[in-house]
């Protein structure tokens, strides 16, 4: 570039320190059952760990959609009642 100044700096090269992870299914079970044992003994630890149980994604998204099924029948009703009030106070 010929000694032209530069207005901003070169672009520096980022490293990402990636660690692959793996899903085991066998053990994700396991974890699952030896918490459900400690929390019947009432041996529960001090952290409280989150295991995802089969199905609790889905039962999630149905109640996802449930809420938005509803939040759009509300905006209609109201659409149609504001509508209803508009239309009696011009024509009637």
């Amino acid at each position: 570039m010929l000694g032209l100044p530069h207005f901003f700096p070169p672009m520096e090269i980022h490293e990402f320190e990636y660690l692959p992870r793996f899903y085991d299914p066998h053990k994700e079970e396991m974890e699952y059952r030896i918490a459900k044992a400690r929390k019947e003994l009432g041996k529960e630890d001090a952290k409280d760990v989150r295991l995802l149980q089969k199905g609790t994604f889905t039962s999630k998204m149905e109640y996802r959609h449930k809420a938005v099924r509803n939040s759009n029948f509300r905006v209609l009703v109201i659409f149609g009642i504001l509508s209803a009030l508009v239309y009696m106070y011009f024509f009637s």
